[in-house]
């Protein structure tokens, strides 16, 4: 019984890394009749007496994914491990996971995205704040709520057929659908620049993502090009009344998938989260929204509203099309899309709804005496 090393493979994958900047190298472990070896992959390592610190091994399907940090030494490292393994009645082989290392998840042409505020499980305002007295990102979400987006999330980005999956940016850990929540789970702790649970089609290209960000902040993204950009902002719609029980703030926007999936939602909006559930960014075809929200809105007659859920409504502009129909890039980067005719005047509907400096100023964040 013998665990073998490609090491053309992990040589080439190193170079690339290199490249990349990288302060390591991924690995893939398989064991033949062991469908999640990460544990006896993780044992292994122990028992070499070498630095765990340097190994970090996911529970992922059919074989264990493996970041090894600093690969200077690879060669030597996953010979030992291989040695170790078999020494032990194993059989496999230590590779590369089988993905593209140049993954890019950018789009050249602009797509509806869903991007959701879930609540936090403690108030901005509660702490921690940095020595700025700013809030140290973190997640924040219930774990109850949490465990629930993550099983929806792996669902939903590896429901089309013939998608593979992943998670993460640079470093991505190929993952199933029951992977996927045990993954993130532990990511979310750490700084969410980047974290991203995405699926690809055979060719490379990205299919669906779910992206995390600080403060409880996804943004959804459905690379559907056989629908066309009304079906998919109608989608999106879906998934932010599926949360909306549970979410602060939720919209459906234009914007670039993989680049700038928070531009139209950046700036003044983002350095006040604690304002979220009370203000908007701006003025959109579709938008989530609380009692706090509607109560501030000057003329909303020309629009639909329905309730969703308890104090949460969906407020959509009757004319979709106007809002998502055939945008280019061009006009969507240079502000031109949607008509500037219409956002002024979807503005003038929204009125004191949307967040100002001024507003801003009048309600700053307010630490809560611990």
């Amino acid at each position: 019984m013998t665990v073998t090393v490609e090491n053309y493979k992990i040589e080439a994958r190193v170079a690339q890394r290199l490249q990349q900047g990288a302060d390591g190298v991924d690995l893939w472990i398989q064991l033949k009749g062991v469908a999640r070896p990460a544990g006896e992959v993780r044992a292994a390592i122990h028992r070499l007496q070498t630095s765990d610190e340097r190994w970090d091994v996911q529970p992922t399907t059919g074989g264990a994914y493996v970041w090894l940090l600093d690969c200077v030494d690879w060669a030597e490292r996953t010979r030992e491990l291989a040695s170790e393994l078999s020494s032990i009645g194993h059989a496999g082989s230590i590779s590369v996971p089988a993905i593209d290392p140049w993954f890019d998840p950018a789009c050249e042409m602009p797509f509806p995205i869903a991007t959701l505020a879930h609540q936090l499980e403690r108030p901005l305002a509660a702490g921690p704040f940095n020595d700025w007295g700013v809030p140290e990102p973190r997640w924040g979400v219930p774990e109850s709520v949490t465990e629930r987006l993550m099983s929806f999330a792996a669902n939903w980005v590896l429901t089309p057929p013939g998608t593979v999956a992943h998670v993460g940016g640079l470093a991505r850990v190929p993952v199933v659908t029951d992977d996927a929540p045990d993954i993130i789970r532990p990511l979310l702790v750490r700084p969410l620049s980047g974290l991203r649970l995405a699926s690809t089609r055979r060719d490379g290209e990205m299919r669906r993502s779910v992206g995390f960000q600080a403060f409880a902040e996804t943004s959804w993204v459905d690379l559907d090009k056989e629908s066309g950009p009304v079906a998919i902002a109608q989608k999106m719609a879906k998934l932010l009344i599926h949360f909306a029980s549970e979410a602060e703030y939720g919209a459906v926007h234009i914007a670039f998938p993989g680049t700038d999936e928070s531009s139209e939602t950046s700036g003044l909006w983002r350095q006040n989260r604690h304002l979220w559930s009370s203000f908007v960014p701006d003025a959109f075809g579709i938008q989530l929204l609380t009692g706090q929200h509607l109560a501030r809105a000057h003329d909303l007659s020309g629009w639909r509203v329905d309730k969703v859920a308890d104090d949460r409504w969906i407020v959509t502009d009757p004319d979709l099309e106007a809002w998502f129909s055939s945008p280019v890039p061009l006009p969507v980067r240079r502000r031109e899309f949607p008509h500037p005719d219409l956002r002024q005047r979807a503005r003038a509907d929204f009125g004191a709804l949307i967040i100002t400096d001024e507003f801003a100023r009048a309600n700053p964040l307010t630490p809560t005496p611990s």
